[in-house]
């Protein structure tokens, strides 16, 4: 989950991403380290649990963070979604409305 997590984050042109050595254990926090503003928690499992919620939130220390989870009833990374509080998804939005269309 965290090498697609990481290669689509390249193939979206938002830089470099690695997998975080440890998977959030060491100094580094999260399973995906790149440019993205959130600390990167994956889950690849049959259930959806609150406590991942609880575990994205821990390992940003009080920043942004966000849960990146697939349906396991489809194939393989075929419905990847991320999670985030709606306020941080609202100034996402807000920014990409600010900007210039050319």
């Amino acid at each position: 989950m965290e090498k697609y997590v990481c290669e689509a984050i390249e193939e979206a042109g938002l830089g470099r991403a690695v997998r975080t050595p440890g998977s959030g254990s060491g100094k580094i926090k999260g399973d995906a380290f790149s440019a993205v503003a959130f600390t990167i928690e994956c889950k690849n499992q049959k259930q959806f649990h609150w406590q991942d919620i609880d575990q994205a939130k821990k390992e940003a220390e009080g920043g942004k963070w966000m849960l990146v989870i697939r349906d396991p009833r489809k194939p393989e990374f075929k419905s990847v979604y991320a999670v985030v509080e709606l306020k941080e998804f609202l100034k996402l939005l807000k920014g990409d409305q600010g900007e210039e269309k050319n």
